[in-house]
């Protein structure tokens, strides 16, 4: 491999990781600032507050409560209903913890924030102060609640393996809409980990070695050169997401309303012919005058898709591009 075209694949690909990765904060953030009537800045400041300390309020009741599961040396934390964020191990609640503290945040701020007190010592609890005091026992209590209310939902999706392991084509259509469906929440680790990382998924003996989970069994057989074993069908999401992209966009191509095609095509094509031309990302066709598109969308990585739309300056161009990044991720 290349080394300069290996950097840049991986500087793209953990960079954009990182946001993915951390989505959970970005939507506790983002949707508390949102939420705000006012003094936006402010809110988003007690809504990252808030998220680390609803993270340690859960660490913390897990660790005095012996609750705090070991991580697997070969899967970490996966299947244990736990994750670690920023360096902290706390229940796995994927971004619906922060999507719902950020709402929370929102509505309190808007609440308090005006909130004046009397008196010479609880006047310092007014305006802003007050907001960050009630989002301090709410993000505790909320980090606390976390460690029992949450596994019993992660609970009932891990019973369901047994289901779909013995279900036939039904089990395999519902093992791969479920581990789809349940990104935002987090748990659609519970759905595959059971399948790639153990015996329920398949296994394969070698000598004297056996090699449980159909992750691990489809890279021996790989590596091998041995024909794959109908445990790969628990491999499929992967491939799905890998190569099904393509057939969306195609969908959108020729299955979209006729009428709504032309705008689409015309709004993005606008962007990238004037970034051919003149380098930067102005457009007519999203609001009532020029302006540049990363003032509706932040999105630097057009300047990345540029060289190919300048080799074929075409829409489907930037549909196909669209399919690609997607599925490299």
């Amino acid at each position: 491999q290349w080394t300069p075209i290996k950097l840049l694949g991986q500087l793209i690909y953990n960079c954009i990781m990182v946001i993915i990765n951390n989505l959970s904060l970005m939507f506790c953030v983002g949707i508390a600032a949102a939420l705000a009537k006012k003094n936006k800045q402010q809110a988003a400041i007690i809504g990252l507050m808030s998220y680390f300390m609803y993270l340690t309020a859960g660490n913390v009741t897990l660790t005095q409560l012996g609750m705090l599961a070991e991580a697997d040396p070969m899967v970490g934390l996966y299947g244990t209903g736990q994750s670690t964020v920023f360096g902290i191990q706390t229940v796995d609640m994927g971004v619906f913890g922060g999507i719902l503290l950020g709402l929370v945040c929102g509505w309190v701020y808007n609440r308090t924030c005006e909130k004046q007190f009397k008196g010479i010592i609880t006047q310092i609890y007014s305006g802003n102060r007050w907001s960050f005091t009630c989002m301090v026992v709410f993000s505790i209590l909320f980090g606390f609640g976390s460690c029992f209310f949450w596994p019993p939902v992660q609970n009932v999706i891990s019973a369901l393996t047994d289901l779909i392991a013995t279900s036939g084509n039904f089990g395999l259509f519902l093992y791969g809409f479920l581990e789809r469906f349940l990104i935002p929440t987090g748990l659609h680790h519970l759905i595959y980990t059971p399948f790639q990382f153990s015996a329920l998924g398949n296994s394969l003996t070698v000598g004297d070695a056996t090699y449980t989970g159909s992750y691990i069994v489809m890279m021996m057989e790989y590596s091998m050169g041995l024909p794959f074993s109908d445990g790969i069908v628990w491999m499929y999401t992967g491939f799905t997401k890998t190569f099904g992209y393509f057939g969306i966009v195609a969908a959108f191509i020729f299955c979209a309303r006729k009428e709504d095609i032309p705008w689409r095509d015309q709004a993005f094509d606008a962007v990238f012919y004037q970034m051919k031309k003149t380098g930067l990302p102005n457009t007519t066709l999203e609001r009532d005058g020029l302006l540049s598109h990363f003032q509706v969308h932040v999105s630097p990585i057009y300047y990345l898709l540029l060289p190919v739309y300048w080799l074929f300056p075409f829409p489907v161009t930037l549909q196909i591009l669209q399919a690609a990044i997607l599925a490299s991720c």
